[in-house]
């Protein structure tokens, strides 16, 4: 089905019945990119599944035709900073400069002849046909056109891949703890050289000893001195009543 609209397509255009062949506004500005973009989303060998227009590729593309055509592009501007430039976002895993969005084509004639130059060419086709498991990602289209006073044309066709966040999903597994039992246990466990280990792995802060004596500890010391120099004074009066009781010596 898809390859007989695609020569259905072909055959308008053989005819030049541009107009005809414009399904979507949003593919392009004009009649030849709208055909263009048709023929790229219906061509028989387009390995994407789904490709869809894309309103700001189309009006970047537009501009980039103009610029190419009249010669005033930026100096040492890539296709992938234009898009960044023209406020596209595209995937993140795209370098910032390079070119992996843009194929072009100039003078090439009508949308079926560039359509040819395209899935002909070794530079273009892997990207405008989407094989390739990196291009055949990109879901999102946009085609240039513009024709200037000399009859010079310029087809810029923009297919690229949108960003999307990635969803990070963390699974966590908790093991159950296992349960062991007095019963299970031998009777020297705390003995053992497992439960030493484990205890000595475990190693507790130790606070300051901050205590104060207690109150009761100063009253008995304090009788303790007392009673001794009690002591110590009878036993003086005791040595002084002996030695006023002696007899002299002679």
């Amino acid at each position: 089905m898809k390859a007989l609209i695609y020569w259905l397509l072909l055959l308008t255009q053989n005819n030049e019945t541009i107009e005809t062949t414009a399904q979507d506004p949003h593919c392009g500005m004009s009649p030849p990119a709208q055909s263009l973009a048709t023929l790229i989303i219906n061509h028989p060998a387009q390995q994407r599944a789904q490709l869809q227009c894309h309103k700001l590729l189309v009006e970047i593309a537009n501009n980039r035709a103009q610029q190419l055509l009249a010669g005033t592009t930026p100096e040492r501007s890539t296709p992938n900073q234009i898009l960044i430039k023209g406020g596209y976002r595209f995937a993140s895993f795209y370098p910032p400069t390079g070119n992996q969005v843009e194929a072009v084509a100039k003078n090439q004639g009508t949308p079926a002849q560039v359509m040819q130059y395209l899935s002909e060419s070794a530079k273009h086709q892997d990207h405008v046909l989407g094989k390739g498991e990196f291009f055949s990602r990109q879901k999102e289209l946009g085609v240039g056109y513009h024709q200037n006073d000399l009859g010079q044309t310029q087809y810029v066709v923009l297919i690229a891949e949108p960003h999307t966040r990635q969803k990070v999903v963390f699974k966590q597994t908790i093991n159950p703890p296992k349960m062991v039992t007095r019963a299970k246990c031998s009777k020297n466990w705390r003995h053992s050289k497992a439960h030493k280990s484990a205890a000595s792995a475990v190693k507790w802060p130790r606070k300051p000893n901050k205590r104060k004596p207690r109150a009761h500890s100063l009253i008995n010391q304090s009788q303790i001195n007392q009673s001794q120099i009690n002591q110590s004074r009878i036993n003086k009066a005791n040595q002084l009543k002996h030695a006023q009781k002696a007899p002299p010596t002679q």
